[in-house]
């Protein structure tokens, strides 16, 4: 029975005790099971700590990817300028320029290129 307990998680361990117990025929002898779950070390806890982090990025890369192949089809001209209002960047800045360069060389084919590598990385992650 002690193992069966053990097995269930890692850090349990079955502990057993053995104590004298009076009954009205003399002594008898007792042995009680009890479960004590030990403490997880810190490791563990930096471990999981890290592992969360690593979820949650691979989330936000998610969501940007369905952003992407939300972006497809659509004017990127009107979406950088209103990026460039939003961001309060100057309009002739290299910023700006970028941006407009940007969305002017982009195709439908880069995107799906860029939304599948989001996919790629989310599902490493």
């Amino acid at each position: 029975m002690a193992r069966a307990a053990s097995a269930r998680h890692p850090s349990t361990r079955a502990v057993s005790q053995i104590a004298i117990q009076r009954t009205a025929q003399g002594f008898e002898i007792v042995e009680h099971h009890a479960l004590h779950r030990s403490r997880r070390p810190k490791a563990s806890v930096a471990l999981r700590a890290i592992a969360m982090f690593e979820v949650t990025k691979g989330a936000i890369v998610l969501l940007l990817g369905c952003g992407v192949f939300h972006l497809m089809h659509k004017n990127l001209d009107e979406l950088v300028e209103r990026v460039v209002q939003v961001l309060h960047v100057n309009a002739e800045g290299r910023l700006s320029n970028l941006f407009f360069e940007l969305a002017n060389h982009s195709s439908d084919r880069n995107l799906w290129v860029l939304a599948l590598g989001t996919l790629a990385y989310a599902s490493v992650r």
